[in-house]
């Protein structure tokens, strides 16, 4: 144990022991005033007076006896919860530099049912198959339509972009349209911001947008610098009727758009059919890449918590205050106050 790095995680809580010397002002406030045992003789002989006057000072005894117990275990307390702690040790934690980012389309096509039940509704259930299967890998998600919104950023909680996925709909959209190349602008941002060299980026989506080149041109970049772009295309060929604007008409996936994004991007296509092939495809390429390059190290920092130290010696007290009944009424006031 090295003093001289002892600190308290909660010094506020410190405060609390300035209760101890106020409650002893109090005591002594209290029992300043003696009974002037003179006057009373006129009254009494003085023989008489031990049977008819209480003890102060027996009874004083009691009270000091128990203010100090109580004042002990206060204290201790007090320095429990202030967070005693010392030995800063930093280790580095080493983890593989394996991050992808998923592009989710939201534009209105989206809602097309050439797939059941819809295209919307598949292109999620490949997401959840991809984190699923995504042990060690950080995963963002990006949503789109006219305007770009990032969902979650770069994580190892899986759980949080579960969660935000099942939200995801394209109500959610104030603007509708299908704008590419600010999605993969925002995916770009977020990468470059991440340590390590391999990353990857999957576009879900039933079409190119309306910014085909324009998208082409950033996935042309984004593979200049390492990042792949890789492609699922949520569709059919036939495509689906939906309804905009009181007008009737089709939506068909635009393959070979999304194909030349994909090829432009140093990716793969794929399509979102029942199998598993594309995620497994995507993730078998970041865990090979993954063994070649040099895994990321965080420096995290731990130290030794000593809160323990100081509850060891309140445990007879309280021992003691279970036998005679007042364990709870004491437990009760110190969390009522302590929620406060």
């Amino acid at each position: 144990m090295e003093l001289n790095q002892l600190h308290f995680a909660h010094p506020l809580w410190l405060l609390g022991s300035l209760v101890i010397p106020v409650m002893w002002i109090l005591f002594f406030t209290l029992f300043r005033k003696e009974p002037a045992q003179a006057k009373l003789e006129k009254f009494a002989d003085s023989h008489l007076l031990p049977y008819l006057l209480i003890n102060k000072h027996k009874e004083k005894k009691s009270y000091i006896t128990s203010l100090t117990a109580w004042s002990f275990v206060w204290l201790c307390i007090i320095i429990a919860l202030s967070g005693p702690r010392w030995n800063l040790r930093e280790t580095e934690i080493f983890s593989k530099d394996q991050s992808l980012i998923v592009l989710l389309d939201l534009s209105e096509s989206m809602n097309a049912t050439d797939i059941k039940p819809s295209r919307l509704i598949r292109a999620k259930q490949k997401i959840e198959d991809l984190l699923n299967a995504s042990q060690g890998v950080k995963v963002g998600l990006i949503a789109f339509a006219a305007d770009a919104h990032m969902i979650t950023p770069l994580t190892d909680d899986k759980e949080t972009v579960r969660h935000l996925l099942k939200s995801l709909d394209t109500d959610l959209v104030l603007f509708q349209g299908s704008r590419l190349s600010s999605a993969l602008k925002m995916a770009s941002d977020m990468l470059n911001a991440e340590p390590g060299n391999n990353k990857a980026l999957l576009i879900i989506s039933d079409g190119g947008g309306d910014d085909t080149s324009q998208a082409i041109q950033v996935a042309k970049k984004l593979a200049e610098k390492g990042i792949v772009t890789h492609v699922m295309g949520v569709g059919t060929s036939e495509g689906a009727p939906l309804q905009k604007g009181g007008r009737r008409f089709f939506s068909k996936l635009e393959k070979e758009k999304l194909k030349e994004i994909s090829v432009y991007g140093n990716g793969k296509y794929f399509e979102a059919d029942y199998s598993d092939t594309g995620e497994t495809a995507i993730l078998k390429e970041l865990q090979d890449v993954g063994t070649t390059k040099v895994e990321t190290a965080k420096k995290h920092k731990s130290w030794d918590e000593g809160f323990y130290f100081a509850l060891i010696p309140v445990i007879p007290f309280f021992l003691y205050w279970f036998r005679k009944g007042s364990f709870f009424t004491f437990t009760a006031l110190f969390f009522s106050t302590a929620r406060q």
